[in-house]
């Protein structure tokens, strides 16, 4: 039982080292994610959504990162930034899959409509 449960702690914070440090050690600074939730749950709580990506983006600067879920978000919020990024060198940029899954769902809803 006590190996059981010994097992299972040292479990729980591999997946919080893996999910808090690892996965964000090459991205922009952002705000924490909750595990399987990421920042979804601060943005909904704030209804229209608008005012956490405002004070991220005076907190963190011109770019950071979010998460949706368990994916990673990177946010550009400054013009002359997304302007070099994703014009510029948008060659970079194309072809990626942007949270393909959630695309399709909502393709599926709205076309039921």
């Amino acid at each position: 039982m006590i190996v059981a449960l010994f097992a299972l702690g040292l479990l729980v914070l591999a997946c919080s080292f893996y999910n808090v440090h690892w996965k964000r050690r090459r991205l922009p600074p952002g705000p924490i994610p909750l595990p399987l939730f990421g920042n979804t749950l601060a943005i909904a709580g704030e209804p229209p959504g608008y005012r956490p990506w405002q004070r991220w983006a005076r907190q963190f600067g011109p770019f950071y990162t979010v998460w949706f879920g368990e994916d990673p978000v990177v946010v550009v919020t400054d013009f002359s930034l997304i302007k070099n990024t994703f014009v510029m060198d948008g060659d970079a940029y194309a072809g990626r899959d942007f949270m393909l899954q959630i695309n399709k769902l909502f393709t599926g809803l709205l076309l039921s409509l």
